[in-house]
C-alpha cells in the first residue's frame, strides 16, 4: 500500500530542456513538461529532473492559462527592451533600427495571436510594409548623403 505522503506523477509530454546542471554527481536537467501530479489534471511543470526521471527538485506548476499569461508577460518584456534599443539605434542613425522595427512588429504580432486579436494582424502587415518602405528610403538617403559629403571634400 502506498503511503499517503507519496507523490505520484506521470510526464504526459516533454516540451523542452532549459538547462543542464553539471554540479551534481549525476546529470540533471531543468525541463518544461506537462505533468499529471497525484492523478490530477496535467499542468505545465518547470523543475530539475535526474536522467532517469525518478527524482526531481522543487519546481513550479502552471495551468495553461497561467502559462499563457507568463508567455505574454515575457514577450512584452522582451518587446520593451527591443523598443529601448531601437530608440538608441534611431538616435545614432544606425541601420540596425530597421531590424529592431521588424522585431518589434513581429513580437507585437505574436502578442496579438496569443491574445486572439487576429484582426490586428492586418495592422502589423501595415507595420511590415511601412518598415520596408522606410528602410528603402532611408538607405537611398544615406547613400545620397554620403556622396554629397564626399563631393564637399
Amino acid at each position: 500500500m502506498a503511503d499517503k505522503n507519496d507523490i505520484t506523477f506521470e510526464i504526459m509530454e516533454h516540451i523542452g530542456v532549459i538547462d543542464t546542471i553539471d554540479n551534481r554527481e549525476e546529470k540533471w536537467t531543468k525541463e518544461v513538461n506537462v505533468v499529471a501530479w497525484n492523478g490530477g489534471k496535467p499542468k505545465i511543470d518547470v523543475r530539475d529532473w535526474n536522467e532517469a526521471h525518478d527524482r526531481m527538485s522543487r519546481g513550479i506548476t502552471l495551468t495553461e492559462d497561467q502559462a499563457m499569461k507568463l508567455t505574454k508577460a515575457l514577450v512584452d518584456r522582451f518587446r520593451a527592451r527591443v523598443g529601448i534599443a531601437n530608440g538608441l539605434f534611431i538616435f545614432f542613425r544606425l541601420r540596425e533600427q530597421w531590424i529592431a522595427w521588424y522585431i518589434c512588429a513581429a513580437l507585437e504580432a505574436v502578442m496579438n495571436i496569443l491574445a486572439g486579436q487576429y484582426v490586428l494582424l492586418v495592422l502589423k502587415l501595415g507595420y511590415f510594409t511601412n518598415t520596408t518602405y522606410g528602410y528603402i528610403k532611408w538607405s537611398h538617403y544615406i547613400r545620397t548623403h554620403k556622396e554629397d559629403q564626399k563631393s564637399l571634400l
